[in-house]
């Protein structure tokens, strides 16, 4: 039994040289930002999970600018300004690119300091204004919710029969509540002092969360809504009900003070908007994706020519009906990825992220890129994700040098040589490589190569010089395998 398994052995590793076949098996795993080229993301971008790796997502549209919009800050984390052109940025944010709703990041606020902005003169939050709708809306992801933290801050001024009355805007957390506080804003004529508050429900902390103020002019009534559920309700009237006599919304900030955002504040704030046309007042923006982004890998070296992809695994995720498309292109010239665009890609096929029976699919080359593109599902407003690729493939055995090498040096015309073929049936052709220093082989015009033929005369040599070659076989995917044994050449003419 044992003789039979040795020639079992031997039969099989002559079958592996004659064919080529793998030798061995390879696989190369990239994820996060090792993984993606993001200088050419297109509508995609990475967003950071709580295992602190980074995920090729869709990037989520920001609030458009709209008719009766007064102030629209992004915290796309460039440089911050206000998209209607009617505040002045005083002190820049910070921002964060994890657990990112709109664009690229969102507001990142510590405890101080905040967003400092100065109002334009006929701005919302300037001077002079008085009866309007309004709805202060954004969305805020916060750390804590202690009680104390401060989401907004603005104090103006105004004078009303002879008399300097100060003003006060503020949003204070308090019991993980949401408090707004008005003082001095909504006054009859002969107040000179007023205060209402209005609150959300309590707020759970690290989850996102859509915030609106609402007043409506028409019912005297301030209103705080919460993911488009309404939490809160207070009637700005002489006695804060709903058939009380109305007071007068008054803001003025005859010196155009500035305001802040997140002053004492710990968290995350997205896409602040203050409206001031009641069309718009009340209606919560939508989180919603880009239909379709795409964005390509790194360049992957599988370190041999004739290497095989045989498995392909994307770790993603496709949640509802969103999905993500692989494509791929390769070849055995670094120098061809310098443009992904311009490469012909080619679409893999598979379920559930695993691409595999690749065998047939010509997956050849030493190097290999590819390209993903993202499809979210507009019903449920999802995005797939991709966080890197598992790669395996063959690294087939190197063809074999060819055997029985002659040399004659008195052949006319030149040093002649000849050789039987290589074993491997998968050789293509040969290639020789000569040089005047033994193991260097350095001479001008080689290596050579002769394709299929066995046989090779040195007619460009000079005579009586002594030189060295070897062979190498290489096959059809361009593999060129290990050189031969070295020989010395010294061609003696007649």
């Amino acid at each position: 039994m044992a003789c039979w398994k040795k020639i079992a052995l031997l039969c099989f590793s002559f079958w592996v040289l004659v064919t080529g076949l793998p030798a061995q098996e390879g696989r190369i795993v990239i994820s996060g930002k090792d993984a993606w080229l993001p200088d050419l993301f297109d509508k995609v971008h990475f967003k950071q999970t709580e295992d602190a790796e980074s995920t090729v997502t869709l990037v989520s549209k920001e609030h458009p600018l709209q008719e009766g919009v007064d102030l629209l800050l992004h915290f796309n984390g460039e440089e911050e300004r206000d998209e209607t052109g009617n505040y002045q940025i005083v002190r820049q944010p910070i921002y964060s690119g994890k657990n990112v709703l709109f664009g690229k990041a969102a507001g990142f606020f510590q405890g101080r300091g905040g967003v400092f902005l100065r109002p334009g003169f006929s701005t919302f939050l300037g001077h002079g204004i008085t009866n309007h709708d309004f709805s202060i809306n954004f969305w805020f992801y916060p750390f804590f919710v202690k009680n104390g933290e401060v989401l907004f801050e603005w104090e103006g001024q105004l004078v009303l029969n002879g008399k300097v009355i100060p003003q006060r805007i503020s949003a204070v957390f308090r019991a993980n509540r949401v408090v707004w506080h008005f003082r001095n804003v909504f006054l009859s004529p002969d107040q000179d002092f007023s205060l209402y508050e209005v609150s959300s429900d309590p707020y759970i902390p690290e989850n996102w969360y859509h915030h609106q103020l609402i007043y409506d002019e028409d019912n005297a009534m301030l209103e705080v809504v919460s993911d488009s559920r309404s939490e809160g309700i207070t009637y700005t009237t002489a006695d804060e009900t709903a058939r009380g006599a109305p007071t007068t919304l008054m803001i003025d900030n005859p010196h155009l003070a500035n305001f802040s955002i997140g002053p004492k504040y710990f968290g995350l704030i997205d896409e602040w908007e203050i409206f001031r046309v009641r069309e718009h007042v009340g209606l919560a923006p939508t989180l919603y994706y880009y239909p379709s982004g795409s964005g390509y890998s790194k360049v992957i070296d599988l370190e041999n020519h004739s290497a095989q992809v045989n498995k392909v695994r994307v770790n993603g995720q496709e949640p509802a009906n969103s999905k993500f498309l692989l494509y791929y292109a390769m070849s055995n010239d670094r120098n061809d990825f310098q443009n992904p665009s311009s490469l012909q890609w080619k679409r893999l096929k598979g379920n559930s992220g695993i691409f595999d029976n690749l065998d047939e699919s010509g997956l050849i080359g030493r190097y290999i890129q590819f390209k993903i593109e993202l499809f979210s599902d507009s019903k449920t407003r999802t995005t797939p994700s991709v966080q890197g690729l598992e790669v395996s493939y063959y690294r087939r055995r190197p063809p074999a040098p060819p055997s029985s090498i002659q040399v004659d040096n008195y052949h006319q015309g030149g040093a002649y040589i000849q050789w039987q073929p290589s074993v491997n049936n998968q050789v293509l052709g040969y290639k020789i490589f000569v040089g005047k220093y033994s193991t260097q082989y350095l001479e001008p015009g080689y290596p050579v190569d002769v394709g299929d033929d066995t046989s090779f005369l040195f007619s460009d040599l000079q005579p009586k010089v002594q030189y060295f070659f070897v062979i190498a076989s290489y096959d059809k995917y361009g593999e060129i395998g290990p050189f031969s044994e070295e020989y010395s050449i010294r061609h003696i003419p007649d």
